[in-house]
C-alpha cells in the first residue's frame, strides 16, 4: 500500500489546476523517481505492487493529459519486462534510467520547437496565446533570448486564471505583454499575427485536448486567417481518436460560489479543437 506521503502528493497533483501538463508530468516522474530512492531494501513483489497501483492512482489524477498516461506506460511496460527473473536493482536501475531520459527530453523541447517556430513568425509579430503552458512559455522565452522582437497578448484564461501566471513570466522575461479578458479575443483577432497554444494531448487524427477557449480562438483564427500553431512535446501524443476525449468537468463553485436553486452550473475545464483549425503542431520534432 503506498505510503501517506504518496498519497498526499498524488492528491497535490488531482487538485492542482494551474500548472501546464509538461510541469505536471515532470513532477509524476519526481514522485515515481522519490519512491524508487526510498524503497532501498524493500522486497521486490511489494514493489512492483505499488508501483501499479502508483501508475493507476497518477493516470486518474489528471486523465486529460496524455503526457502523464504515457509516462506511466513507459513504466508498466518496464514492470513487464522486468517481472520474472531480474533483481529489484535491475528493475529500479531500468525505471530510474528511463525516468530520467523523460525529463531530459521535456526538459530541451521548449529549444527546439523555438527552433522550429522562429523560421515561421515574422518578425515584430503580435502573438496571442491563453492559459498557461511552461512549453510556451518557455518558448517565447528562448525566442526573446535569440533576439526574437515580439509581443504577446494573453488571455486571462477563467475559471482559475492561469494567463495572469504567462503575463507575469513574460513580463519578467522583459517581453512587451498585454492581458485581456477571455471574451475580449474576437476583437484582438483582427490585430494579432498568430496564435500559439500549448496541448494536453494530441490525437491520432491531429485533433487537440487544450483549456477551454481553445476552440472559439482557433475558429476566430481560422476566420481571420490568422495562423494558429499548437507547441507541445511528443510525450503528448496520443494513438487513440478523439471519440475516447470525455469533457473533465470541475467543481461548479470555482464559477459561482453559491448558486440560486434551479441552476445548474457547469464548470468544464478542457475541450477537444479540431485540426482543421490548426495550422500546425509544432513538437521538438519539427513542424
Amino acid at each position: 500500500m503506498l505510503q501517506k506521503q504518496v498519497r498526499d502528493r498524488i492528491q497535490a497533483l488531482r487538485n492542482d489546476k494551474r500548472s501546464g501538463a509538461a510541469d505536471l508530468t515532470l513532477g509524476v516522474i519526481e514522485i515515481f523517481q522519490d519512491y524508487l530512492r526510498a524503497t532501498r531494501v524493500r522486497e521486490k513483489t511489494e514493489v512492483l505492487q505499488d508501483l501499479r497501483e502508483l501508475c493507476k492512482a497518477v493516470m486518474f489524477a489528471q486523465v486529460s493529459m496524455s503526457s502523464i498516461k504515457n509516462t506511466c506506460i513507459d513504466v508498466l511496460s518496464t514492470l513487464t519486462k522486468y517481472r520474472d527473473g531480474d533483481n529489484l536493482q535491475n528493475v529500479r536501475h531500468e525505471l530510474e534510467r528511463k525516468l530520467s531520459k523523460i525529463s531530459s527530453q521535456i526538459g530541451k523541447a521548449p529549444s527546439r520547437i523555438a527552433s522550429h517556430l522562429s523560421k515561421i513568425i515574422p518578425d515584430d509579430a503580435r502573438i496571442i496565446t491563453l492559459s498557461y503552458s511552461s512549453t510556451v512559455t518557455s518558448v517565447l522565452r528562448e525566442l526573446k533570448g535569440r533576439g526574437k522582437v515580439f509581443e504577446v497578448i494573453v488571455l486571462e484564461s477563467r475559471p482559475m486564471l492561469e494567463g495572469r501566471r504567462t503575463a507575469t513570466e513574460l513580463v519578467r522575461a522583459r517581453i512587451p505583454t498585454t492581458l485581456i479578458a477571455d471574451a475580449a479575443f474576437g476583437e484582438y483577432s483582427k490585430v494579432v499575427d498568430l496564435a500559439v497554444v500549448g496541448a494536453d494531448t494530441i490525437f491520432y487524427d491531429g485533433s487537440i485536448v487544450n483549456k477551454i477557449g481553445t476552440l472559439p480562438m482557433a475558429i476566430c483564427c481560422k476566420e481571420a486567417r490568422k495562423p494558429f500553431y499548437v507547441l507541445a512535446h511528443s510525450s503528448k501524443l496520443n494513438f487513440e481518436l478523439p471519440r475516447s476525449f470525455v469533457p473533465q468537468v470541475e467543481k461548479p463553485t470555482e464559477l459561482l460560489k453559491t448558486s440560486p436553486r434551479g441552476l445548474l452550473v457547469k464548470n468544464i475545464y478542457f475541450e477537444l479543437t479540431p485540426p482543421k483549425y490548426l495550422t500546425a503542431i509544432i513538437t521538438e520534432a519539427g513542424v
